[in-house]
């Protein structure tokens, strides 16, 4: 049942009928009113569950700025000035702000998540401009 509310996924009447319990029980459990002792195991499942997703985020992530590098410096004739523009706009957001965070602060714990090497490479030549 700790995996099961950790995860999040299932309602908590779902959980409930999956073990058997009143749906009530299950949301004592979740909130700590009753078996308070399940609480360090449920937050440190959610955050295990939280830090799997974001890996595979970051590995999403990867792909999706890459193809925005090779869009914002598209030399063909069919992708438009704005088009490489805004790829670029959205590729400086991805590196420079933790998008968790609504503030838009500077993520300085890594300046550039995601990129690989290549990617800051073709940053590197789009000092100038995008596309240029």
């Amino acid at each position: 049942m700790v995996f099961a509310i950790a995860k999040g996924d299932k309602t908590y009447s779902q959980i409930a009928e999956a073990f058997g319990l009143a749906e009530s029980t299950v949301v004592q459990i979740a909130s700590g009113q009753i078996r308070p002792d399940l609480q360090a195991r449920i937050e440190a499942t959610a955050r295990n569950f939280l830090a799997e997703a974001r890996r595979l985020g970051s590995r999403a992530a990867r792909h999706a700025i890459g193809t925005l590098v090779k869009l914002a410096n598209a030399q063909d004739k069919d992708i438009s000035a704005e088009t490489r523009r805004k790829a670029a706009v959205d590729i400086l957001k991805y590196a420079f702000f933790d998008s968790s965070d609504s503030t838009g602060q500077v993520d300085t714990r890594n300046a550039y998540p995601g990129l690989s090497s290549e990617d800051l490479e073709l940053l590197a030549k789009m000092k100038d401009g995008p596309g240029e």
